[in-house]
């Protein structure tokens, strides 16, 4: 009757080894570093050793990241540059892993950093992105000049003193209140109004 094969004891160093790597290293890694086991062997392990949470705990997908943080993607990977971060990643084509004491510097340096400083804002205000500089009015220079056609369009001041007139005007008009409310913040804070909110003053008949 053939003997059924029974995996080695593992020792002082591979257990060291394994833990150290948790959440910054892949499967490969695991397998070269830990006497060359197979896969189910080294879960085994971390299941034993550390409860569940696999190869990954301790750590943040980049997806996960922007779900815990609230920031885009372009916001992280600008922090990742700044901060000359080194992302591990579970295989060639697998997710990166980005860990707890990365997390926190990341979140330090965003909270300090502006794509626009005088408004304090992470992207512009009417496409979100962060790629394109800011221009003015709380603006990409791409939505900046779409903001000035709409304006032309539309018959409306460019100025934002003159809108916050106009809307002001809307007062009295039995229009609904928040809406007023709303575009003067907005206006009164520098940024342009949205689509929407120009749309609207213009069948208002400012």
């Amino acid at each position: 009757m053939k003997k059924k094969k029974t995996n080695k004891p593992w020792s002082k160093q591979e257990t060291k080894e394994l833990f150290d790597g948790i959440s910054i290293a892949g499967l490969e890694w695991f397998k070269k570093k830990c006497g060359k086991r197979s896969t189910s062997a080294i879960y085994q392990k971390i299941l034993r050793e550390y409860g569940k949470g696999g190869l990954t705990r301790g750590a943040y997908t980049l997806l996960e990241l922007r779900k815990t943080t609230g920031y885009s993607e372009s916001h992280i990977r600008r922090a990742q540059s700044a901060l000359n971060q080194k992302w591990k990643r579970l295989g060639p084509r697998g997710v990166y892993l980005i860990t707890e004491d990365q997390v926190e510097e990341i979140n330090c340096w965003l909270q300090h950093d502006f794509w626009s400083k005088a408004h304090r804002l992470y992207g512009c205000t009417w496409c979100t992105s962060s790629k394109l500089p800011s221009r003015a009015l709380g603006l990409c220079s791409k939505c900046y000049w779409k903001h000035r056609r709409i304006c032309n369009r539309l018959g409306l001041p460019m100025s934002l003193k003159e809108q916050i007139i106009l809307l002001q005007k809307c007062k009295g008009k039995g229009v609904h209140a928040k809406f007023v409310k709303d575009g003067l913040i907005r206006l009164n804070a520098g940024l342009a109004l949205r689509e929407d909110q120009l749309d609207w003053l213009v069948l208002q008949g400012a």
